[in-house]
């Protein structure tokens, strides 16, 4: 399904991001982006009809050498030169898998493992400076990766490398959680819930059980007129769930935190 575009509009954006970006009619714009984008069909090719200056089109968008699904790619001959890696995470904890050395476990092409990037200090590209939360920032930094000392970022996207060094999507940390030997998508439960209740404001996590391995789902739904009925909730979960992905713990909120849009 497409979007309708004004002419003045578009013609008002590329205007606008010639300008903003100082570039002159001498100059020649890569564009790599499908041209039903909005940069690659309307900014780039604006600028051409607008102000002359040349853009170069590729024929089609660009994966490389045009692999099918792969996400990127790194190479298996030198490994070293790239300063990523994907470490084996511990499904039930969540927190990275280590040799006796105390070193992350780095994944075998077929293993999914989560990506993470080396963070070099004073670095203006490799360099992390985090959230003004500390304990958020510490979250999203693991230690001793490749050597003892060092840092990187954890990404939260679980990726698969193959035997030639594509990279795969798979699956983001905290979207899923284990629980009587099952993955359970957060997702999937948060959507069943929402139409059950007829609310669209619910998360769902897992939560640690003392004595029992994984974690369980709860269910955080925001309900500030209390007008939930937990009894056709629970009718409708037994229902459209299998027994493992069914929340064990159900909090009625009055708010949650959102990340709030520009």
């Amino acid at each position: 399904m497409g979007i309708s575009c004004l002419f003045i509009r578009a013609i008002f954006a590329a205007c606008g991001m010639y300008y903003l970006t100082g570039v002159t009619p001498e100059d020649t714009l890569y564009d790599p982006l499908p041209m039903y984008h909005t940069v690659g069909g309307i900014i780039g090719p604006g600028m051409c009809l607008v102000q002359g200056t040349s853009v170069a089109i590729r024929r089609k968008f660009i994966n490389i050498d045009g692999k099918p699904g792969a996400i990127g790619f790194v190479s298996v001959l030198i490994p070293s030169v790239y300063p990523v890696a994907l470490i084996k995470i511990d499904e039930d904890t969540g927190k990275p898998l280590r040799d006796e050395n105390g070193l992350c476990l780095l994944c075998k092409p077929g293993e999914p493992g989560e990506f993470v990037g080396r963070i070099v200090r004073n670095d203006p590209i490799r360099d992390f400076h985090g959230y003004a939360d500390k304990q958020a920032t510490e979250s999203k930094i693991v230690r001793d990766v490749w050597a003892k000392g060092d840092a990187a970022f954890l990404s939260g996207d679980i990726l698969v490398m193959d035997e030639e060094g594509y990279l795969y999507f798979k699956d983001r940390r905290g979207d899923t959680f284990r629980w009587k030997g099952e993955n359970v998508s957060t997702t999937e439960v948060e959507g069943i819930i929402s139409q059950v209740v007829q609310l669209t404001d619910v998360v769902v996590y897992g939560v640690e059980v003392p004595g029992a391995e994984g974690r369980a789902g709860m269910a955080a739904i925001m309900d500030p007129e209390k007008k939930v009925d937990l009894e056709k909730l629970a009718a409708g979960v037994q229902k459209c769930l299998p027994g493992y992905a069914q929340p064990l713990f159900i909090r009625i909120v009055t708010k949650l935190d959102m990340t709030g849009n520009l």
